[in-house]
């Protein structure tokens, strides 16, 4: 544990056995933690979530999240 961090366990979220294995992602920039967690299970009903933190303290940051969504059309070449 880092001698300054206040609060070694940050709690995140709950999963149940049909979300599957998740994969998380872990970013720490300045004092800022960002924890991403992706179910990959099924696609269309899981839901993903995204933390920001101050690793020092252990607070929670409240975090605005935009989701672009690409759309791909293909057309055959005639």
């Amino acid at each position: 544990m880092h001698s300054a961090c206040q609060s070694p366990i940050l709690p995140i979220c709950r999963a149940h056995v049909g979300q599957g294995i998740p994969n998380v992602s872990i970013e720490v920039v300045g004092e800022n933690l960002a924890v991403i967690v992706v179910f990959n299970h099924d696609l269309m009903t899981s839901l993903d979530y995204m933390y920001i933190f101050d690793w020092k303290t252990g607070r929670s940051k409240s975090v605005s999240v935009a989701y672009i969504v690409v759309i791909l059309t293909l057309i055959p070449y005639q």
